[in-house]
């Protein structure tokens, strides 16, 4: 099973790509509203020249400070979801370290007598406890693989940025 890492940088070569990707890209759910929202403009446009009446200047102002609330919310809860992310990625990986070091120090407590010699025990059980410790931290640096192209997948990081829950595989 091969992965193919991706990174930002290396898909921002040009500007002109990062801003044209259609991947992620809102722009199709937007663009309605946007169409909806110029419409009902030039109607208010029209209505204001037709009636002859003005807006109060204390409108536009209250809608700038809410516009911008909105737009500091959301950055806000992406950073927050961030955070969350590397925060949960770091306690899995401190995890798996512990897992590894203990499942080290169990198979040399085993592979050695008590005594303060520290002659081996036989030869056939001290290869069944390093398979068993090599076998533990594959499978440790596996689960740590598989968290994190799950975190850069980039149509599972839709799944999460959203909070939807994944289909399972049929």
């Amino acid at each position: 099973m091969s992965f193919q890492y991706s990174s930002y940088r290396k898909s921002a070569v040009s500007l002109w790509s990062v801003i044209f990707r259609l991947e992620g890209n809102v722009m199709f759910a937007v663009l309605p509203l946007c169409i909806v929202n110029c419409l009902l403009l030039a109607l208010v446009e029209y209505v204001r020249r037709r009636y002859h009446f003005e807006f109060s200047p204390t409108g536009h102002g209250l809608l700038t400070l809410l516009v911008s609330f909105l737009v500091i919310s959301k950055v806000n809860l992406a950073y927050d979801r961030y955070k969350a992310v590397r925060q949960y990625a770091g306690q899995g990986s401190i995890a798996l370290r512990e897992l590894i070091q203990m499942a080290i120090a169990v198979s040399n407590t085993a592979m050695y007598n008590h005594n303060n010699n520290h002659e081996e025990i036989n030869t056939d059980r001290a290869k069944e406890l390093r398979h068993w410790r090599l076998e533990c931290v594959t499978k440790a640096t596996e689960i740590l693989d598989a968290s994190l192209c799950i975190l850069q997948d980039r149509s599972l990081a839709k799944h999460f940025a959203h909070n939807k829950a994944l289909e399972s595989p049929p």
